[in-house]
């Protein structure tokens, strides 16, 4: 399996509601529950209608239909990508 690392910072936050996010922005996920809505995008994009920017995440996996996506904090990225290295998995910079 090959790993391809993407040369964006992202964050995840919290929103009061979906409107507060820009769609037209080229990287996003969003996820919204019963009781939450969840963003995933780049640092620079974060709405200023943020209720929180969750920081204790270590791994974070968001799956679409033809993509699945790792993310790891920034302090973590390199040992990550060692680790999953040594696991077999091919990493494309």
């Amino acid at each position: 399996m090959e790993l391809e690392v993407l040369n964006m910072d992202l964050t995840v936050c919290t929103l009061a509601c979906p409107e507060d996010f820009d769609p037209g922005k080229d990287f996003f996920f969003m996820g919204r529950t019963d009781n939450e809505i969840s963003l995933v995008c780049r640092k620079e994009d974060v709405p200023e209608g943020t209720l929180e920017r969750e920081a204790g995440i270590s791994i974070f996996a968001l799956s679409t239909y033809q993509t699945d996506y790792i993310l790891v904090r920034e302090g973590d990225f390199e040992r990550a990508l060692d680790l999953l290295s040594s696991q077999g998995y091919a990493i494309l910079r």
